[in-house]
Formats: structure tokens, sequence, C-alpha cells
């Protein structure tokens, strides 16, 4: 997926190379799943389903990405997430680098 702008997914897996958004709302619902590679925001808002973060990054400049939940393994975040009630869960124990901005509180 290196290079590959989304403009209109439902749902997506990125294992290797950068995806970013082309345009808000491009996956809309569905999941997002990052396995390896960089998954980009950039200034466009989303809200998806489940967040997954087993090794790789996710990262934006002024968009918001917004998950029912999120599950970060490893990797890194240095993006805004949304959502009423974020709450990360690491069930492996492994090291995930965070830098986010949020208008929540984290529990």
């Amino acid at each position: 997926n290196t290079g590959y702008s989304a403009t209109s997914l439902t749902g997506t897996t990125v294992s290797a190379g950068t995806l970013e958004y082309g345009v808000a709302s491009a996956i809309s619902s569905g999941n997002v799943t990052v396995s390896g590679g960089t998954f980009d925001m950039l200034n466009f808002a989303d809200t998806v389903g489940t967040v997954t973060l087993t090794s790789g990054t996710i990262t934006g400049t002024s968009g918001v990405l917004t998950g029912t939940s999120y599950a970060v393994e490893s990797g890194a975040i240095s993006a805004i997430l949304g959502g009423t009630d974020i709450t990360l869960t690491n069930g492996t124990g492994a090291e995930v680098e965070i830098h986010i901005l949020i208008g929540r509180k984290i529990a």
C-alpha cells in the first residue's frame, strides 16, 4: 500500500507501506488494523469500528480518528483520537509509544 490514498473503503488492514487518507470518512464504520507500515489520517476525520495496532504507526496532523474501541499491542500512535470513552487496551505487555491529543479522559 505504499503511497495509496484512501477515498472509499469498508475497513482496511495496513501491513506494509503507507495508507494516507484522501477524503474525510473514507472508511466510515469499518475496522482498521495496522500490522506494519503507516496508517496516516493527515488532516481528515473518520469514525470507524475497532482500531487495532499490532505493529507499525498510526499518525495524523489535524484529522481525528474516532474508533469504537482501541486495541494496541506494539508500535506507535501519533494522532488525534476521538470518542466519548477512550480505552487503550494492551493485552501483550509490549511497549507502545503514544503521542495523542484528546479532548476526553483516558480510562
